[in-house]
């Protein structure tokens, strides 16, 4: 957006547009904050303030008119005239966790995690690191955060942003990496906020609202329970198993390796059969009906 301003009556001729006389009357234009540019004559009766970049997100800018400045008709400002705008302010996305009640459960982290979240804005490294914490249920005690902006060398001007990303850096996203100053507890419900305050690097207002999300890490590894897959229907039982093809639920992702060296059945399987299928990182262990004889009682360890 562009900063534009109109008057009813012309303040220097059409062909002086270039002129000293146009200088003398921009100094009567003032930006504040001094963002990088400067005020031209775009027509005799418009004045556009030519930026050297997009204006920065989360920031106040005051417009000032001094005093004196005059037409060419002799209209003439008795006293400053001023105004204000404000562009976009600091909104934080794509946290990790859970931002809605509604939501589904998110997989638990980890008890020294990495977490990222995504800005509109760059922010001010100092002050995400003082307003970011993960407060514990049922606690007051904060566990700090340490901010780093994720992929650093490549958000430089002069690194590898495309030339419109260089002029808006709003363009691009800043994803910020938050890790936690001491590991986590596990099995612990935490919740992630970065509270009011908030300063963006280039901006002159803090944030006004609080962004939260909630996490959880992981618990001991448990099993749950016994499931079905292909539960008999109208047509009857699908594939060899009455009830439906058995699964072991655990609470947490699986090593595939260690699941089929850990799981046994007795009496054990046919060596060409194998007894489970299982892929990392799973939550379930689905059984190989090609393991099992049919009229035989089976026990799992």
């Amino acid at each position: 957006t562009q900063i534009r301003i109109r008057f009813k009556e012309p303040l220097i001729p059409l062909e002086q547009l270039e002129s000293d006389r146009q200088q003398t009357l921009l100094q009567n234009f003032e930006l504040t904050p001094a963002l990088p540019g400067q005020f031209r004559f775009l027509t005799p009766r418009m004045v556009g303030f030519q930026a050297e970049q997009a204006l920065p997100q989360a920031t106040r800018v005051k417009v000032n008119l001094k005093a004196g400045l005059a037409d060419l008709k002799q209209h003439k400002l008795a006293q400053d005239l001023a105004w204000t705008f404000n562009t976009a302010p600091i909104k934080l996305t794509n946290l990790p966790g859970k931002t809605d009640a509604s939501a589904a459960e998110p997989e638990p982290i980890d008890l020294k995690p990495k977490l990222e979240i995504t800005s509109n804005a760059e922010l001010d490294l100092t002050s995400l690191g003082e307003q970011a914490s993960l407060i514990p249920d049922g606690k007051q005690q904060r566990v700090t955060l340490q901010a780093v902006l994720k992929d650093a060398d490549t958000a430089q001007p002069d690194g590898e942003a495309s030339p419109s990303e260089v002029f808006n850096p709003a363009e691009r996203d800043w994803v910020y990496v938050l890790t936690p100053q001491n590991p986590l507890e596990k099995a612990t419900q935490y919740r992630l906020e970065i509270s009011t305050g908030l300063r963006s690097a280039h901006g002159n207002l803090a944030s006004e609202t609080a962004f939260k999300s909630q996490l959880k890490t992981y618990s001991p590894l448990a099993y749950q329970r016994l499931t079905f897959e292909g539960k008999p229907d109208s047509g009857g039982a699908y594939g060899r198993f009455v009830q439906g093809a058995p699964q072991l639920q655990f609470n947490n992702g699986l090593v595939a390796d260690s699941v089929k060296v850990n799981i046994t059945a007795s009496p054990p399987p046919p060596k060409d059969a194998p007894l489970v299928r299982v892929y990392d990182g799973d939550q379930s262990v689905s059984l190989n009906p090609w393991a099992f004889e049919p009229n035989t009682t089976y026990t799992l360890t």
